[in-house]
């Protein structure tokens, strides 16, 4: 664990300690720190509200029918829109929920970091959910996208859902990424269209 986890979660303790145990989950699915103790309602924007009435449906279904439930089953969430429309934090206060609520297993991890993982042939299978954050945001070679394409197919046959996060819209995903791609994402994603929303940060 980090040096950096740690005093959090002494704070934590000292301070939430009837939450503790959540943060120390929330660390380790390595949830970045300004995200660990957000809250659905401290997204204020008008805008994100149809946004969070579909986080908690899907969440609703999760507890009630499981993972392999029909609505469910491989299906996780690509949350599309510009900078600061706080795609990363939903995504993050979807882990939250998971995590709260549920006994399935969450991880996050930037898209930067999952082609550092990619390179050395690491593979994040043992997730139930795993969220994916920033795709699209770098040059990538093609063999990388690949990979990733091969995660998702690999993930959504096992009924694991994987959360994407970025500010690409599916439609123009198939002159960049190819019409693979761009077909498996309905086949594996609900989406979220954050590109009407303003700077949540502004409403904080």
């Amino acid at each position: 664990m980090k040096p950096e986890d740690i005093e959090y979660l002494k704070r934590i303790y000292e301070t939430k300690r009837d939450e503790y145990f959540l943060h120390v989950e929330l660390v380790n699915a390595n949830i970045p720190l300004q995200y660990r103790d957000l809250e659905l309602d401290d997204l204020k924007s008008p805008q994100l509200e149809s946004s969070k009435k579909k986080i908690l449906s899907y969440i609703d279904a999760l507890i009630t029918k499981g993972i392999y439930s029909p609505k469910i089953r491989g299906k996780g969430f690509y949350i599309y829109g510009g900078h600061g429309s706080a795609k990363t934090a939903l995504a993050c206060l979807f882990a939250k929920e998971v995590i709260r609520k549920t006994k399935y297993s969450v991880y996050y991890v930037s898209f930067l970091e999952a082609l550092d993982y990619f390179k050395e042939n690491r593979y994040f299978q043992n997730y139930n959910f795993l969220i994916v954050d920033d795709f699209g945001h770098y040059d990538v070679p093609p063999f990388m996208i690949d990979k990733f394409e091969a995660l998702i197919k690999s993930r959504y046959g096992k009924g694991n859902p994987t959360v994407i996060t970025s500010f690409l819209d599916p439609a123009g995903l198939g002159e960049i990424f190819g019409k693979s791609f761009y077909s498996l994402l309905f086949e594996c994603f609900y989406f979220i269209d954050h590109r009407k929303v303003t700077d949540w940060r502004f409403k904080k």
